[in-house]
């Protein structure tokens, strides 16, 4: 009996001490969660504040290969800049909403009224983007990693294709977001900006309906609604033909009538004054790829498939890209040349000291010669190889250099490369901070952007730039906006 009394003793003891040690195990593990949980939620914040407060932390995370991509809300939330509507006085976050896109800072606002267009001054245009709820795929924002053209080489960088909304085929990041070209808020805001720099003339990236570009799209049956927007703003638009399978001097004439055709009495169209002519103006993309007697039988006078004198002429400003591009396009009977490429010395159009003699050469044969300009140039997020001809903006002092120089080769009209082409980064489309970050809610990738200044910069300067063109070489045909 005591031995059992003992062992019964022994074994009630045994469990009151397991029920009390399994007791404060428990509290020892509830108590230690607190604090790990504690430590980690006052930790975020500050680890994202020092995120987003210091710039060269940023810098570091711009290079490397994005991996572990997650779809997050857009805004992470940060808060957005302050803004002011166009119909009232009292100010918002921007919103993500696309029916209130068109909202605009102050500043941009007040330019857009003030402003006038010149129209000596062009910048070329791409409404080629798209996004599930108006195009049900994203288009380009999901660009492809392009391979480099040696194998072996190519085989050191990502392949494969960018991952939207946060992952984007662009250095930069819109602040209108992964946007579709064919939201008329976004048109409207898109116009807006073009009018508050000043600009005049919208030169849009055109393929015929019945062609599809990489993405297996045309973008032809934006066109109509882009010149209904740039009428209401006193812009104008011009055809920037893009080149296209099997492209040659009959499917330019057959896509020149089709133009006319539909969008030749739009008054939104662009006319230019030149030789005692007025005609709409259109450039060429890669109009070396048309050997120069082809194109001497669509645009010289007399030959057989000729439009000069037609219904359907136009003044054809062709791409200069070597030096020996000058003559050719003269005898092919080109109105005129530009050199688009806004990579300084990418190529001898590309060059700002050929400039001078390539305005004189204009002048002497009675053509025109319109430099491109543009606020830098980085391609990396779709051409990881490309370094080389990355152009930093340096906080725009590098647009602002080459625009000086544009002016000093006394050209009639200046381009601007671009407003918005976002895989080259030749933008001029207002752009903010973003982050991609992982399921950790680590960043992974912080997007380059206009800071210390405002995303609208671009658009500033812009106006900045045209008022001294303008103060040199007033545009003749410009008009106030009214209405607004």
């Amino acid at each position: 009996m005591n031995s059992f009394f003992r062992r019964r003793m022994l074994l009630c003891s045994l469990k009151f001490y397991g029920v009390r040690r399994l007791y404060f195990f428990t509290i020892f593990i509830f108590v230690s969660s607190l604090i790990v949980f504690g430590l980690i939620g006052y930790h975020k914040p500050f680890h994202q504040k020092k995120i987003h407060s210091d710039k060269q932390q940023r810098e570091q995370r711009k290079t490397g290969t994005i991996s572990g991509v997650v779809n997050l809300p857009q805004n992470n939330g940060q808060q957005k800049p302050t803004v002011e509507t166009s119909d009232q006085n009292s100010t918002k976050r921007l919103p993500n909403s696309p029916d209130q896109l068109h909202i605009l800072s102050s500043d941009v606002l007040k330019l857009m009224r003030t402003t006038k267009p010149n129209y000596n001054i062009h910048t070329f245009y791409y409404p080629w983007y798209g996004n599930p709820k108006y195009d049900k795929v994203y288009l380009h924002w999901g660009h492809v990693y392009e391979q480099h053209w040696n194998a072996l080489y190519a085989k050191q960088w990502p392949s494969g294709r960018h991952s939207p909304p946060e992952d984007i085929g662009s250095n930069f990041y819109p602040t209108l977001g992964t946007y579709s070209s064919r939201d008329k808020a976004v048109l409207e805001s898109h116009m807006r900006q073009i009018r508050a720099a000043g600009i005049g003339v919208v030169v849009v990236s055109w393929l015929p309906a019945n062609s599809n570009d990489g993405e297996g799209k045309s973008w032809n049956h934006v066109m109509m609604i882009l010149l209904d927007t740039a009428h209401k703003y006193s812009l104008k638009i011009a055809f920037h033909l893009e080149p296209y399978k099997h492209r040659s001097i009959f499917s330019i004439q057959h896509n020149l009538k089709y133009i006319f055709k539909t969008y030749g009495h739009h008054p939104a169209l662009y006319k230019h004054q030149h030789n005692g002519k007025i005609l709409p103006m259109m450039y060429v993309y890669d109009s070396y790829e048309i050997t120069l007697d082809r194109w001497q039988y669509l645009l010289r006078p007399g030959e057989r498939y000729s439009i000069r004198g037609s219904e359907i002429d136009a003044f054809f400003i062709g791409l200069l890209v070597k030096a020996s591009h000058r003559r050719e396009l003269l005898e092919s009977g080109f109105d005129g040349f530009y050199s688009y490429f806004a990579s300084v010395g990418f190529s001898y159009g590309a060059s700002p000291q050929n400039w001078g003699s390539l305005s004189a050469f204009a002048r002497q044969k009675n053509l025109m010669f319109i430099p491109s300009v543009g606020p830098g140039y980085d391609d990396t997020r779709i051409r990881p190889w490309n370094f080389q001809n990355k152009k930093s903006r340096n906080n725009g002092t590098y647009y602002e250099k080459n625009f000086k120089l544009a002016m000093k080769a006394k050209t009639g009209i200046i381009s601007i490369t671009s407003f918005n082409e976002w895989h080259e980064g030749t933008q001029l489309e207002m752009a903010s901070p973003h982050d991609i970050r992982n399921s950790y809610d680590d960043v992974i990738y912080s997007y380059e952007d206009y800071e210390p200044y405002p995303p609208d910069y671009y658009i500033t300067l812009t106006n900045k730039l045209v008022k001294q063109f303008s103060d040199k070489r007033p545009s003749s045909n410009s008009k106030p906006l009214k209405g607004l």
